[in-house]
């Protein structure tokens, strides 16, 4: 059975799996070898927008295809089933892309058979655009120069348009196209959408002579950085109201300069200001940095206006979250229990979040049930990362029972936490973490930490 949007329920192992949970890792060595193998085949062949969490996580992904030893085709089918008849379009990069990058972390790591096929989707299949990029994703030697301007001669147009519009901004790629200049040069005669190699930029040079007054007026987009790191060491009060001033009656580059000064302060003197800028009007940038501000000072300063907040705008709505994440307190259980399980009812993963959090922060353990069955529904990976340390506030003891799991999950974040977390002195745990060492699909830092940590066991023993 599976809920709306090809969500499985959250205890069954399909549900794990599409979370990215570490318990349907562990699962999958419990159950038979033909209903692990179904469980990951339907993860794969199922929808992708339930378990779209996985986005740059495709190690977590890669392992569980290979701890079942899952036929490459049924990775091929998923690579491929919406692209049809080759039309490329957003819908299609969305169906396979997942699939497809993939492939390009078992290539990566060894598995022939994937390399050459993304190799023969690249140079000619209907899945060819993700196929190049998980390639050159992943520096494989397959993509060179030669099959590059293969590549450029077959296609039309608009795909070389969507290939170049789409990916030719993104690390890797380029770094891809900068090894390879003559195809960097070929891209370059198409100029609205040529990727930029990355040249050195020069920035006004912040004159630190210059009183606090006029480096605030001189203050731009792009020494501001540099502005405010000269004007933070300036803590007397002429520099304070000096800066005030210029906020005050300056323009969103002074503003910004002198939010981030104050910020660094904590110092209360903008709070006007700042609740005027914490509307969707302001530009983004600033907007942004008033929010900052403001959640930098004190919680006796923000709490009171918490509950007024909760009922305005949104922008009011995200202060307001963001300070309960910070300082809230037992007193405010009655508001983020029910919000945390509506955000469980409707999906909500951000405003789970945020509840989850907070409700670690007030660390009142009657909370505990709430946060463990936000932890277990969610698919947002760092949202699954703060409920964690939430359990770890409310109970450290129910936590560490979770840490094996933990080991496992899609999440590095969350990884790194059972890291810190686990009891290598535990026979099982010590399987856990051998077994993590051992899996080239995970980040070759976690991998190290789980050896030394049985390392460091054994030599104490």
């Amino acid at each position: 059975m599976r809920e709306a949007g090809g969500l499985a329920p959250a205890s069954t192992l399909l549900g794990m799996l599409q979370r990215g949970r570490g318990e349907g890792v562990l699962r999958l060595a419990h159950v038979s070898k033909d209903a692990a193998t179904e469980a990951v085949g339907q993860l794969i062949e199922g929808d992708h927008a339930a378990w779209s969490w996985v986005g740059p996580r495709v190690g977590y992904l890669a392992d569980v295809v290979d701890r079942v030893s899952l036929p490459l085709d049924r990775l091929k089918r998923a690579a491929v089933r919406s692209v049809g008849t080759g039309e490329l379009s957003r819908a299609s990069i969305d169906a396979h892309h997942l699939a497809l990058r993939t492939l390009g972390v078992l290539a990566a790591h060894g598995n022939e058979p994937a390399h050459a096929w993304l190799l023969d989707q690249a140079r000619s299949g209907p899945a060819w655009f993700h196929a190049v990029e998980a390639l050159a994703a992943w520096e494989l030697d397959g993509l060179g120069l030669k099959l590059g301007r293969h590549l450029l001669a077959q296609r039309t147009e608009r795909e070389l348009d969507l290939l170049i519009s789409q990916v030719g901004y993104s690390e890797p790629w380029i770094t891809w196209f900068e090894e390879r200049p003559d195809l960097l040069a070929a891209l370059e005669q198409r100029p609205m959408h040529a990727p930029q190699s990355r040249g050195s930029k020069t920035y006004p040079r912040v004159r630190t002579s210059l009183s606090t007054h006029d480096l605030m007026h001189q203050a731009e987009h792009r020494n501001r950085v540099k502005t405010a790191k000269v004007l933070v060491r300036r803590r007397t009060e002429k520099d304070r109201i000096a800066i005030v001033d210029s906020a005050c009656d300056g323009n969103d580059d002074q503003r910004w300069v002198a939010l981030q000064v104050l910020k660094s302060w904590r110092s209360p003197a903008l709070w006007d200001l700042a609740l005027e800028l914490v509307h969707e009007d302001t530009e983004r940038w600033l907007r942004s940095k008033a929010h900052d501000y403001l959640t930098a000072l004190p919680g006796s300063m923000l709490l009171p206006h918490v509950h007024n907040w909760l009922a305005g705008p949104k922008e009011l709505r995200l202060l307001a979250q963001r300070a309960l994440e910070l300082h809230a307190t037992p007193e405010h259980l009655p508001v983020l229990r029910p919000a945390l399980c509506e955000a469980i009812r409707t999906r909500d993963d951000m405003r789970g979040s945020f509840a989850a959090e907070a409700l670690g922060t007030a660390g009142d353990p009657t909370a505990l049930p709430d946060v463990l069955a936000f932890y277990e529904e969610t698919t947002y990976g760092y949202g699954r990362k703060l409920a964690a340390e939430a359990l770890m506030k409310l109970d450290p003891g129910a936590a560490a029972t979770k840490a094996v799991a933990w080991l496992f999950d899609a999440e590095w974040t969350i990884v790194s936490l059972a890291l810190d977390t686990v009891d290598p002195s535990e026979a099982h745990t010590r399987e856990a973490l051998q077994d993590l060492a051992s899996r080239p699909f995970v980040e070759e830092s976690l991998r190290e930490r789980a050896a030394s940590l049985i390392t460091e066991f054994e030599a104490s023993s």
